[in-house]
């Protein structure tokens, strides 16, 4: 007999420092779900002021700002608060008479543990004495294959809405596709609507890529006749337009485009003075900022493949915000990069204005980096178990895009003991032979 074998150790780090038998259990695959809504959904005569939503489980939120919608639009904003279980979401006095809204909520809410969205769960409820019960039906299927689309968002537009509103404004109403391509947009009123049913990779309820199939209904829609409509969906190469500039903060704009921008695309000034691309979204929507200048409009020259975009954009009033750092994470691990963020670009950095602790200890002050987007200073060094980082720094440690410094202001990041970790040491052995 020949025996042969070996042996394999594996150690695991996990952040509990509970002494257990892995329960090898399935992994958890399904999204929170709503136990209680105060009101309650599909209330009518709907007067409150805010609602407040309980889940079975701990969520957290994800680009809810831009994943949150209700239909039909209002005036004002909405604000939402999450503690606990409760998802409280506080609305404007701007609703109508006898009107059906619908909240959507995306793929904003997902749970704590394994990030399961909840997607199809909708809020309905009416100021009037019925809710609108009108629906769209209809399929989303593949033009040249045939086979249905799912996770497709169809989407319900104004009938005098024109060839490039969805590439600009969000829908009325939308429903998501099945795994069949069938969808069913329900609540909506008695108006006529144009129907777009778009594979919303980036899920803002946009059009915004040529990599998303789109399909869409010719005719206009009358959702009294109950009719099924088909929708073949397609992509393809669209010309490169500019679409709309829009301030969005102070010394802020995006700039959108049909398509992505090719190589080479420059923002120019009506005045000689500097600024900031941010490509971060994507290259068909630029972020560009910008010094504010005094007058109703701005002008922007956008140059690209011998092409000259000329951009008006309207002033809007917005605050300056102060320029702040902050710490990106505070509680860290050894194999993390202590880092600093600000929500507008950082130009300078300079780390003979500050003073690094480590426990109770100066010591020389690591190597700093300004990250390639701007918005982020990375601080190297070692970090290990149990320690603790305070970085104090003076106004001229970082300096921003409209040239204000920091406040003097100090930093805390820390890491968990070693013992605050479980250790699970697996051995793994297989032994194989042969008997004659």
């Amino acid at each position: 007999m020949n025996w042969k074998y070996w042996v394999v150790s594996v150690l695991l780090v996990v952040s509990c420092a509970i002494e257990s038998v892995p329960s090898g259990g399935p992994k958890d695959i399904t999204p929170p779900e709503i136990v209680k809504a105060n009101p309650e959904n599909f209330s009518i005569q709907f007067d409150a002021e805010k609602i407040v939503l309980t889940f079975d489980e701990y969520v957290e939120l994800k680009n809810f700002s831009q994943q949150f919608s209700i239909s039909p639009p209002i005036e004002g904003k909405v604000d939402h608060f999450l503690k606990g279980k409760n998802l409280t979401i506080e609305l404007p006095d701007s609703l109508l008479p006898n009107t059906t809204y619908t909240l959507n909520f995306g793929n904003a809410i997902v749970d704590i543990t394994e990030g399961n969205a909840q997607t199809i769960y909708k809020y309905v409820f009416s100021t009037g004495d019925v809710l609108d019960s009108l629906k769209v039906r209809g399929f989303a299927h593949h033009a040249f294959s045939g086979s249905p689309v799912e996770g497709a968002l169809a989407m319900l537009y104004p009938e005098n809405a024109t060839d490039s509103f969805a590439f600009k404004n969000k829908p009325l109403y939308y429903s998501v596709t099945q795994e069949d391509g069938s969808f069913s947009i329900e609540n909506v009123s008695d108006q006529p609507y144009r129907l777009i049913v778009l594979d919303d990779k980036d899920f803002n309820f946009k059009v915004s890529s040529n990599q998303e199939l789109l399909g869409f209904e010719g005719e206009i829609l009358d959702p009294v006749v109950d009719t099924v409509y088909h929708a073949r969906m397609f992509n393809g190469e669209r010309d490169l337009e500019f679409n709309l500039a829009r301030q969005v903060g102070f010394g802020k704009a995006e700039l959108y485009y049909s398509n992505d921008v090719p190589e080479g695309f420059a923002v120019s000034f009506e005045k000689e003075r500097e600024l900031f691309l941010d490509f971060d979204k994507g290259r068909d929507t630029i972020v560009v900022w910008f010094d504010e200048l005094e007058g109703d409009t701005t002008l922007f020259y956008n140059t690209y493949d011998s092409r000259l975009d000329t951009v008006f954009l309207r002033k809007a009033d917005f605050d300056k915000k102060e320029f702040t750092l902050k710490e990106k994470q505070v509680t860290v691990t050894p194999s993390s990069i202590l880092t600093l963020i600000s929500d507008m670009p950082i130009v300078e950095i300079n780390s003979a204005f500050c003073t690094f602790v480590k426990n109770e200890d100066t010591i020389p002050t690591p190597k700093m980096t300004l990250s390639e987007s701007s918005y982020e200073i990375e601080i190297e060094g070692d970090i290990a178990f149990g320690d603790q980082y305070q970085l104090h720094v003076l106004p001229d440690f970082a300096t921003s895009f409209f040239g204000d410094q920091v406040d003097t202001s100090s930093y805390k990041f820390s890491t968990k003991k070693e013992r605050d970790y479980a250790f699970h040491i697996i051995n793994l052995e297989q032994f194989s032979g042969q008997q004659s």
